[in-house]
């Protein structure tokens, strides 16, 4: 899909994949940083508390003489610890011959498997609890008693894991607003590039001096659009010179064409000239009638590219013109056998330049004819549709390649197949070029529509002038 080949839809998409990649990792690394911080909190609790329960029964133990009541005093500390202790704390403890001797309530049956050699300083180790959960144990001995005092680490989590299930249902949210807040981004940062880009549109060989706007020359986009608009600059520069040169070139070329044609001419005149030499002589005057219709056909663009054509501006009965068109028409489709009809013609006014009117009906009806195999047909027609006049040509000739419909209109541009140009039709390749300045000149357009092998249709539009 184009959408995602879009720089601003990429941008929104790295933005957006790279913000939740950050907001998964950051999310985890809390996690961690929480379950650590808590667990260390936990540590430090359950020592104080175990310690404190430990300096309480060695200063009993002071004044014991012998073991028997070494119970009956950890009894008599435990009550009043556990008066004060939190109801999720398990309590073993044990004589130094590993005999329980106290068991907290909530253990029931259970016995603490510490797994480690207990010393008179506090160690920690994780186990399994009376219901399978793990639990947290210190663990400290005197010479008379172990003590171990556990904690279930399911309290712990359960609180860590509502802020985390919490974090998770934001985290959809937080897609979606980077979403939002990437493509708004990115937006504000490509706008000047579609302002370019639309600046640019603008630009053709008629406005060559017309530069693309930039705000800031010291960012990228900035720099960009200096560096084309001294490329636009470099441009103008180049094509009028080749503006210049083939004014030069065609008018120096008109004379010696135009002396050229009336000697030949002249000489053509002449009954003693042998057979030969004036079929000779009548070819070469054809090829100068096609440089001469070359020649003149520069000059017409050149003058339109420039401004310095100036058509007239008069009331031109277009009806009458395509009559016109159609009986030469009919004498160009004569030597082919092709059958040209005329189906509409309704009674129109055009404002512009009779004669560039009808040389653009002319060059699409001669293409027609030229481009369409003998005994073929071309069909000529003249309609009013919103305003305008509505001028078809329909050929069922051998049509155009799609990949060169939008061609066609390009100075001296031929139609290849099988890489070889199309011999079967004369040309300059400038016709269409004409065809398309005269309709544009008029406030019109040509639109040609074509199947290879099917023929092809023209469709000119030009305004129509009610006198107003």
């Amino acid at each position: 899909m184009i959408v995602f080949r879009s720089i601003r839809t990429k941008l929104t998409l790295w933005y957006a994949g790279i913000f939740s990649i950050i907001l998964g990792v950051s999310s985890a690394v809390a996690y961690l940083i929480s379950i650590s911080t808590l667990l260390e909190k936990l540590d430090n609790s359950l020592k104080l508390e175990i310690i404190h329960i430990n300096e309480s029964c060695k200063k009993e133990f002071q004044h014991l003489n012998d073991g028997s009541k070494v119970a009956s005093i950890v009894w008599e500390q435990i009550y009043k610890y556990a008066s004060v202790a939190p109801q999720f704390h398990y309590i073993q403890i044990f004589d130094a011959k590993g005999n329980a001797i106290y068991r907290s309530e909530n253990l029931r049956n259970y016995r603490i498997n510490y797994g480690i050699n207990p010393t008179n300083e506090v160690s920690f180790v994780t186990s399994v609890g009376p219901d399978e959960e793990k639990i947290r144990i210190a663990i400290i001995r005197n010479e008379h008693i172990i003590i171990c005092l556990a904690y279930p680490l399911n309290q712990l989590y359960e609180s860590v894991n509502g802020i985390f299930f919490n974090l998770l249902l934001i985290v959809p949210l937080a897609f979606l607003v980077s979403i939002v807040s990437g493509w708004f981004l990115a937006n504000r940062s490509l706008k000047p590039v579609d302002e370019l880009t639309k600046a640019a549109k603008e630009i053709s060989l008629q406005n060559l001096n017309k530069k693309l706007p930039f705000y800031n020359i010291d960012n990228e986009i900035g720099r960009l659009a200096s560096q084309l608009n001294d490329m636009i600059s470099r441009l103008q520069e180049s094509f009028m010179q080749i503006q210049q040169f083939s004014a030069d070139a065609s008018h120096e070329l008109r004379t010696p064409l135009t002396i050229m044609r009336g000697e030949i001419e002249i000489a053509l005149r002449n009954q003693r000239m042998s057979k030969e030499m004036r079929e000779l002589l009548a070819s070469i005057y054809d090829e100068l009638i096609r440089l001469s219709t070359i020649v003149e056909t520069l000059m017409t663009l050149i003058k339109s590219d420039t401004g310095r054509l100036a058509l007239s501006s008069r009331t031109v009965p277009l009806n009458f013109l395509i009559n016109q068109v159609f009986e030469k028409a009919k004498v160009l489709a004569a030597t082919k056998k092709i059958n040209v009809k005329l189906e509409k013609n309704i009674p129109l006014h055009i404002k512009g330049d009779q004669a560039y009117l009808k040389q653009l009906l002319l060059n699409i009806v001669d293409n027609a004819i030229k481009y369409t195999n003998p005994e073929g047909s071309v069909t000529i027609s003249s309609v009013r549709e919103n305003g305008r006049a509505v001028v078809t040509i329909k050929d069922t000739g051998i049509g155009i390649p799609k990949k060169d419909i939008n061609k066609v209109f390009n100075r001296f541009y031929r139609v290849e197949r099988d890489n070889k140009t199309i011999k079967n039709a004369s040309g300059t390749g400038l016709g269409l070029s004409i065809a398309k300045w005269i309709a544009e000149a008029h406030g019109g357009t040509i639109i040609l529509r074509s199947r290879e092998g099917r023929g092809t249709t023209a469709v000119i539009q030009l305004p129509v002038w009610d006198g107003n």
